[in-house]
Order: C-alpha cells, then sequence, then structure tokens
C-alpha cells in the first residue's frame, strides 16, 4: 500500500501513516513543498518579480515556471467587408466573426459590440475552447461605424481588433460644357475618397472646362497646379453647389469650375492641395 503525505517534513523524521493493524507495513511518500516569504527580485517564467510561496508543491512550482499565465486572442472579421462607403449606399445587415484562441484559461465569455456598445453576449461562448463564435447584426448601418468584441477568460477581457465602415461623399471631376448644374456634375467621373490634402485627377478636354468638386466641409483649397507644376488655381472660379449622389443623398459641394474653354488631346493632370 502507499500512501501520499504532504510536508514540510523533517530530514529522517519518522512518520506513522497510520496503517492498520493487519497491514503488512506501508510505504509512505512524502511530496515536498517549498516556502519563501522573501519576494522574489526578477520575473522567471510565470513567476513574476514580487512572488512569495508558501506550501508550495514542486508540481505547482513547476507549472508556474513553465506554463506561465497566457492571455487568450481574439480577431474580428464582417461582411461585408469594412472601408469606405458613399452615403446613402448603407449596410443592411453585418455578418460579425470572431475568432478566438484559448490560451492558459477556459474562454468564459465572447462580446460583440458596436461603436463601444454590447449587442450580443455569449456567456459561455460556444466555443470555450476557443473558436468562431458569430452574430448578425440587423439594424442598418447608415454613418461611420465601428465593430469590435472582446473575449473574457475569467482573468483578463481581450479586445479584438477593429472594424469600420467610414461613409463619405464622393469627389467629381472631369470636363463638361460651361455652368454645369449639380445633377450633371454628379454624372461626371466619381471617387468615393475621404478627406486628403492633396488629389490628382486626369481629364481630357475638348472645347470644354475642367470640373473638380468636393464636399464644402473640407477645407478650400489652397493651390492647383497643372502636371508640370505651374500654379492655375487663379483660373479655376469657386462656387457653392447642392450635389445629390446616386443614392439620394444631398450636400453642399464646393464646385471649381476652369474658366475657358481648352482642349487637350490627352489627359491632363491636375493636382487639388487643400
Amino acid at each position: 500500500m502507499y500512501i501520499f503525505a504532504v510536508g514540510p517534513f523533517t530530514p529522517g523524521e519518522t512518520l506513522n501513516p497510520g496503517c492498520g493493524p493487519t497491514e503488512n507495513g506501508c510505504t509512505v511518500t512524502v511530496v515536498p513543498t517549498y516556502t519563501n516569504s522573501t519576494p522574489t527580485l526578477t520575473t522567471i517564467g510565470g513567476v513574476s518579480s514580487g512572488s512569495t510561496f508558501a506550501g508550495k508543491t514542486l508540481q505547482e512550482m513547476f507549472d508556474d515556471l513553465l506554463y506561465p499565465y497566457t492571455v487568450p486572442t481574439i480577431t474580428l472579421s464582417i461582411s461585408p467587408s469594412a472601408g469606405l462607403r458613399e452615403f446613402g449606399n448603407d449596410v443592411t445587415s453585418t455578418e460579425l466573426t470572431a475568432t478566438t484562441t484559448k490560451q492558459s484559461d477556459t474562454l468564459t465569455s465572447v462580446v460583440f459590440k458596436r461603436d463601444g456598445v454590447a449587442i450580443d453576449t455569449n456567456t459561455p461562448p460556444a466555443s470555450p475552447s476557443g473558436g468562431t463564435e458569430t452574430y448578425t447584426e440587423p439594424t442598418d448601418v447608415t454613418t461611420t461605424t465601428t465593430f469590435t468584441a472582446t473575449v473574457n477568460d475569467g482573468t483578463t477581457v481581450v479586445t479584438s481588433n477593429s472594424q469600420t465602415y467610414t461613409f463619405v461623399y464622393a469627389y467629381y471631376y472631369g470636363v463638361g460644357a460651361q455652368g454645369l448644374t449639380g445633377a450633371q456634375i454628379a454624372g461626371l467621373t466619381k471617387s468615393v475618397i475621404g478627406s486628403t490634402s492633396s488629389v490628382s485627377f486626369d481629364s481630357a478636354a475638348s472645347n470644354q472646362v475642367y470640373y473638380f468638386a468636393y464636399p464644402a466641409s473640407y477645407p478650400a483649397l489652397t493651390s492647383i497646379t497643372e502636371d508640370n507644376g505651374f500654379p492655375v488655381i487663379n483660373d479655376f472660379t469657386v462656387r457653392s453647389e447642392s450635389i445629390t449622389n446616386t443614392y439620394g443623398q444631398a450636400t453642399t459641394y464646393r464646385v471649381y469650375e476652369f474658366n475657358n474653354l481648352t482642349t487637350q488631346g490627352s489627359d491632363f493632370t491636375h493636382t487639388f492641395i487643400q
């Protein structure tokens, strides 16, 4: 018969394992422990600086050293893909997928968030040992919105990467007759980009004028240059115009119109600088 006892014990100590009177003898296995009230000076493995020990078994000591606590991980993906969208091009249903990895401890919850507010909580998650969690957000996304997710293992809450839909009004550029209306400018070439300090566009004119239009909420231009670097901002006249996009969303634009009809046989580059 084997009896396991937990110390500490003094070397050479005689142990009475409490064997019954009919036993022919007992083998006692002593499990040594470690106690030290002096804080450690450095971090080693999973034992952090400042740790003390009281009755730790060797198994516990080696586990702490060799298997330090590690936080779980979480990655968020969404469909449709995040990125720039034109106002009016709403997202009517967002598919959220969180991929989790269990490290030291079993996962206790996964939470999906919209602009920092919980929209779906899974306690416990469908995959406590790590895996995939999904949620479909039914509320339309019509303005700039950020989605995240968190995973909790009972010790640490970890936040995923962010996925953001950024809504903007498009830029318009191209050539046309003098005095185009807002509706006609909306028919020029469209570029869905965010506010930028400098942008270049190519256009070929044939007895036409150049146009460049962008949301009036962005700063006014400070410079317009041709592809040879020559400044021509004084050759443009700026006006305000309400433009409605293909999704029915209207906003005020700064419209820069070239002052004179011109003909350029090939694409001509203008750089517009705010």
